[in-house]
């Protein structure tokens, strides 16, 4: 089983174009104004994606090819009927070319002749694309029904898919919503211990840490708050030390409901902000105007850029949340208060 392209096709005749002045709309006949075709596209092609088989692509071209080249016979003699000469029609290319026909001289009775002419013309090209068009019917009703059911199996897979994702992330959620997070640190700029209330730690915690989180336990929303504020208050990276139980717990628990997931994907498609996957787990990924810089500030370092410093850091004040600072060229610019335009 393989692909082929497939494009549906109006064909359009435009017969008065065809034989100008000539063509006498005929009460009795039913001309024809278009017919549908299916195109079969070469590899690589615009047009809808349709599983077949190689002989189906070739049956189906040929019956098309088949069909547009008797629909072109059938308008070169509708042109001739009404008495043109030269005239080439190629639907397969797209392509047509005739001589624009004179007006009928005004013989004596030259209407009612044009007339039945046009009407004995529009009788037999009728007739021919009837017998074009049932020719090609099966095919074109076979094409049109595996697209359909083609369609069909594509929007029934993809909202098994969606469903799939919908209960995946609910799994992932229900999991973070537990009040199970706990979390240490032994003094500031130490790494930060997480572990779990409901699990033994498999680490070592500090006996005396200088902070700690509630006794209760913390969502992972809420414990994702505090870790992102130690990273911010820190003045230099932080290190994370996730417990392996607390991980493999999690991994358990969504192993539990059908989810296959390791830690750092669930933390990933849980957290808000921004982390980065590392071989210690994920680790907060926070960029140096979001770091807060009291200490550089107090001591006029190139990284605060204060008064009194050196370098052309740029000065940030969390007070206010602006931030401004010199440029290194004399000139001072700024983001927010004064300067900010």
């Amino acid at each position: 089983m393989t692909y082929c392209r497939v494009s549906r096709d109006d064909i359009r005749f435009d017969v008065e174009k065809l034989c100008e002045k000539r063509f006498v709309p005929a009460v009795s006949v039913q001309c024809p104004r278009s017919v549908t075709v299916y195109r079969v596209r070469p590899k690589g092609g615009w047009g809808d994606a349709l599983p077949c088989s190689q002989a189906d692509s070739e049956r189906w071209d040929a019956a098309a090819r088949t069909c547009l080249d008797s629909l072109s016979r059938a308008l070169e003699d509708l042109y001739r009927a009404h008495g043109g000469r030269k005239c080439t029609v190629d639907l397969r290319a797209g392509s047509r070319s005739w001589r624009v026909l004179a007006p009928p001289f005004p013989w004596p009775g030259w209407r009612k002749r044009m007339a039945k002419r046009s009407e004995q013309a529009q009788r037999a090209f009728a007739a021919a694309v009837q017998r074009a068009e049932e020719e090609y019917r099966p095919v074109r009703e076979e094409i049109a029904r595996r697209l359909a059911e083609h369609r069909a199996e594509q929007e029934a897979r993809e909202l098994a898919r969606r469903k799939e994702a919908e209960r995946r992330r609910s799994v992932l959620h229900t999991v973070a919503a537990q009040r199970v997070w706990l979390f240490t640190v032994a003094e500031a700029g130490s790494p930060v211990f997480v572990h779990r209330a409901d699990v033994p730690a498999a680490l070592a915690l500090p006996d005396s840490p200088a902070e700690s989180s509630p006794e209760g336990g913390l969502t992972a929303r809420r414990l994702e708050e505090h870790l992102l504020r130690l990273a911010r208050d820190s003045d230099g990276p932080v290190e994370i030390r996730w417990d392996r139980a607390a991980q493999a717990e999690v991994e358990r628990e969504c192993r539990a409901q059908d989810v296959a997931v390791s830690f750092s994907e669930w933390w990933h498609a849980v957290a808000r902000g921004a982390w980065k996957s590392t071989r210690r787990g994920p680790q907060p990924s926070l960029s140096a105007p979001f770091r807060s810089s009291r200490a550089s500030r107090a001591s006029g370092s190139s990284r605060g850029g204060g008064v009194g410093g050196s370098g052309s850091g740029t000065y940030i004040d969390t007070s206010s949340g602006s931030a401004g600072g010199f440029d290194g060229s004399g000139g001072f610019s700024g983001f927010g208060g004064f300067g900010g335009y």
